[in-house]
């Protein structure tokens, strides 16, 4: 029996996923299901950038606006969910069409046995047990919602030290994760993992015949249409959902300035805070508009900085999935026809002058050729961009990346100034050999690398006490990220006095 298809469209935020959706359901007349984890909750259609009204009805949409804002919906009841719904119109003769960004759950889906089940009952001998069990892990969450970050890494380091060394302190809601899939099944999440991994075809099943089009677009452009688009959502009403998410926050998941379960985690609501807290202790309207324009500033980095990460999801989790998967031929080779096979396109969507050419008609023609004939063209061969990021690897990865993780100290980044203390800053900890590596590469390691060796030096020379306490290398970046460059000083951004000091 040949494998049924399904069309993921992924991308960054921002580059026109939602509109090549539209397009291929009107084309190949089927119906599009949601994978953006903030737009499967109700309301907010501004702030999680949904598809309008309008849309929607010109394609049904299922998996959006339907999840109650005060609930979580974790991606074990998306997986459920978007199974039945892919049944449903496959057995129209429709293909579905996936579309959204939160490729973790687009990975899940398509491949089996991509996560670990944590059901209650498979590890329970009744359903009092299972009840039992259910119990004692709201309390628990409960109790971890009254933790800091760093008390609840302890918590890790205790029962699952490997995948302790895997995450950032401050990188709570994963440290949570981790934390309940031993308290769920009773053994660590790394162990799960490393047993995963040694179990052949283990989690790189696809369930169906998949083309995938991954929309890019360049840094410099999409940055600047990511700005854009913020302040496109500020005039169509965004600080009216805002306000009517601070009337829900006391009953929404996670504790007072936790942005990290539920619909909180979307962006924009953190980035307020400091604002409506402004407004609510009734500050002068300088202050309060101040804090407006910082909001703004930094909701937009803030999705950019999301958007990037994204695409390193695709290239650091995505791609070598799909590359350890069997493909439609590019030639005239026959291709299996019981097994599930994947094809992936990259597709510039750079210039949207060009969008037609570019992106709609190449992806229409596409698909039309591997549905047709079950095969399709070398995707290197599409464009220069395609070449770059689809060239598979020389040699591919099969040891979990957990089995080498390691987390590291750089010191040259660790012996910054912070400009407003004077003081050395904390350590910079960077998790991961990949992470490392970009780190290494990156320009604000590089820029702290020429200041270290051109002034910190002779402010230091100058000034003996900044370096009055030593650097404890066991504590993990404050940051709250292992962004490579995150936190670095700019030599040019110092106080005028450090400057002076290191002439």
């Amino acid at each position: 029996m040949i494998p049924k298809p399904v069309i993921a469209i992924i991308g960054t935020t921002g580059v026109g996923k939602t509109k090549l959706s539209l397009e291929l359901a009107a084309r190949f007349k089927t119906e599009i299901i949601n994978v953006d984890a903030m737009q499967m909750y109700k309301g907010f259609d501004i702030l999680t950038n949904k598809a309008t009204l309008e849309e929607r009805k010109a394609a049904p949409h299922h998996l959006i606006d339907f999840v109650e804002v005060d609930s979580e919906y974790q991606v074990q009841d998306f997986e459920k969910d978007a199974l039945f719904k892919i049944e449903g119109l496959h057995s129209q003769g429709k293909i579905p069409i996936l579309v959204g960004g939160t490729h973790y759950y687009i990975q899940s889906l398509l491949w089996k046995a991509s996560l670990i089940n944590l059901k209650a009952e498979k590890y329970c001998k009744d359903e009092a047990e299972s009840l039992l069990k259910k119990e004692k892990m709201e309390a628990l969450l409960k109790q971890w919602e009254e933790l800091s970050n760093k008390d609840l890494f302890e918590e890790l380091e205790k029962v699952d030290p490997k995948m302790a060394e895997h995450w950032h302190v401050n990188d709570r809601r994963k440290v949570i994760r981790s934390l309940t899939v031993f308290h769920e099944t009773g053994k660590p999440q790394s162990e799960w993992i490393l047993e995963r991994a040694k179990t052949p075809g283990e989690g790189k099943e696809l369930r169906f015949n998949t083309i995938f089009l991954w929309l890019y677009a360049n840094k410099a452009q999409l940055d600047t249409r990511l700005d854009t688009r913020v302040d496109r959502m500020v005039e169509q009403g965004l600080f009216e959902e805002l306000k009517q998410f601070q009337n829900l926050s006391n009953c929404l998941p996670g504790g007072e300035g936790q942005y990290d379960r539920g619909l909180k985690q979307a962006i924009g609501f953190r980035a307020f805070d400091a604002y409506f807290c402004a407004l609510r202790d009734e500050l002068d309207p300088i202050t309060v508009e101040k804090l407006k324009k910082e909001g703004l500033e930094v909701m937009k980095q803030q999705t950019r900085k999301y958007a990037k990460k994204q695409v390193g999801w695709i290239r650091n989790q995505l791609l070598p999935l799909y590359f350890n998967t069997p493909h439609f031929p590019s030639d005239t080779a026959s291709s299996p026809t019981t097994s599930p096979l994947a094809k992936l396109y990259l597709l510039d969507a750079t210039d949207l002058d060009a969008w037609s050419s570019q992106v709609q008609e190449k992806a229409v023609a596409l698909v039309d050729e591997i549905l047709k004939t079950r095969r399709g063209p070398d995707p290197t061969s599409l464009s220069s961009v395609a070449a770059e990021y689809l060239k598979p690897p020389s040699k591919l990865k099969t040891e979990p990346v957990i089995a080498t993780w390691f987390k590291k100290l750089c010191e040259e980044c660790s012996r910054r100034i912070d400009r407003k203390t004077k003081k050395i800053v904390d350590p910079v900890i960077v998790n991961g050999e990949r992470a490392w590596e970009e780190h290494l590469k990156s320009k604000g390691h590089r820029s702290q690398v020429h200041f270290n060796r051109h002034k910190a030096l002779a402010i230091i020379k100058q000034q003996p006490d900044l370096v009055n306490t030593p650097i404890d290398t066991s504590l993990p970046s404050p940051a709250g990220s292992s962004s490579s460059d995150q936190g670095i000083t700019d030599p040019n951004q110092l106080e005028p006095s450090i400057q002076q000091a290191s002439q």
